[in-house]
């Protein structure tokens, strides 16, 4: 998992911590923020936008070649589909849900 430019609060990120995240690499220009609520296998300090410009000249480097844009599209949108729906089938009442907060309301009348 790769996080970027977020200090894990402790009340939000419960679940998180008990389903673990072994090989969390850790990206944000304020290096205080590594290993202060949740452990970083990786922690990279450094601005986001010139970390990730980095990262992506390395693996495609690294990478036999790239999937086209909209094939990358179509996969995010998949993704976080598939993201939001998990958070649907494990609502509980003692976990922040995101899809579920008071900004969200529009999403949960689907």
């Amino acid at each position: 998992m790769i996080a970027i430019g977020t200090r894990f609060s402790e009340i939000a990120d419960r679940q998180l911590r008990r389903q673990g995240a072994e090989n969390l690499i850790h990206i944000d220009i304020n290096p205080a923020v590594f290993n202060a609520n949740y452990p970083a296998k990786v922690a990279i300090a450094g601005d986001a936008g010139a970390v990730l410009k980095q990262l992506m000249t390395e693996l495609e480097a690294k990478l036999p070649r790239r999937p086209s844009q909209s094939a990358m599209r179509e996969w995010i949108k998949n993704d976080k589909a598939a993201y939001r729906e998990s958070w649907y089938r494990h609502d509980a009442a003692d976990l922040v849900n995101p899809v579920r907060s008071s900004t969200s309301c529009a999403a949960d009348a689907r």
